[in-house]
């Protein structure tokens, strides 16, 4: 009898030892989460113009793995999707983390770029004209320092500042693909108050995650992004 209930017994513990083997590794895939995992989730669902739930997963990368090298560029997504979403004072407060004012990289620069155009879109051109100047004086990057010049030129004409607005647009260089935009703006703003109200919004502004690329530039026939 007691040899069968040792026999029972082994037989049981090898039957639990069989199950933990199948189950325990599932466990572990279903709490782990990877950073790229992560970071790539919350990337695609702002592709998608999902903007609230991406900047809901951009905030949750940053929460699970504030070590990452990649936390200031998930802030800088982040702070544009707060954008699409006419959350502006957010967008500042993520953004800002990124472009703090002793630092000089890309990231930076591109960061107080988008801080300027959240003041614009918030009808705060004063504002936005600080940032957009300070990114064309500033930033060695050709391209985003012809942005900075065309979007300060827009902040000026709101604030009806025309010749320092066509001065602005001027100094798109040639061969950017603002540029003849730019140029017909320059001349046209001239005439100050007889200047038809054309708002520069439709299509310039479509956000894109891909090479922390922000605008299309669709209004002015442009094929690329300057943040690309």
């Amino acid at each position: 009898m007691k040899r069968m209930k040792n026999r029972v017994f082994w037989m049981a513990v090898l039957a639990l030892g069989v199950f933990f083997l199948e189950v325990v590794p599932a466990f572990p895939g279903q709490i782990t989460i990877h950073s790229d995992d992560q970071l790539i989730y919350a990337r695609t669902l702002m592709e998608e113009g999902s903007y609230v739930r991406a900047a809901e997963e951009f905030e949750r990368f940053i929460r699970l793995f504030p070590e990452s090298p990649d936390v200031p560029k998930a802030r800088y997504l982040m702070g544009m999707c707060y954008l699409e979403t006419h959350r502006y004072a957010e967008a500042r407060e993520s953004l800002s983390l990124v472009a703090p004012s002793d630092s000089t990289d890309t990231l930076a620069y591109k960061a107080r770029f988008l801080i300027g155009e959240s003041y614009y879109r918030d009808q705060r051109p004063g504002e936005a004209t600080e940032y957009f100047r300070e990114v064309f004086e500033k930033d060695p990057s050709p391209s985003l320092r012809d942005a900075a010049a065309y979007r300060l030129g827009w902040a000026r004409m709101r604030e009806n500042r025309w010749a320092e607005a066509s001065d602005s647009f001027r100094r798109v260089q040639k061969g950017s693909p603002l540029y003849d935009s730019a140029l017909e703006l320059g001349k046209e703003s001239l005439k100050g108050m007889e200047l038809p109200y054309k708002s520069p919004t439709p299509g310039c502004w479509q956000v894109s995650s891909r090479g922390w690329a922000m605008p299309t530039w669709a209004d002015t026939g442009a094929r690329s992004s300057p943040f690309s």
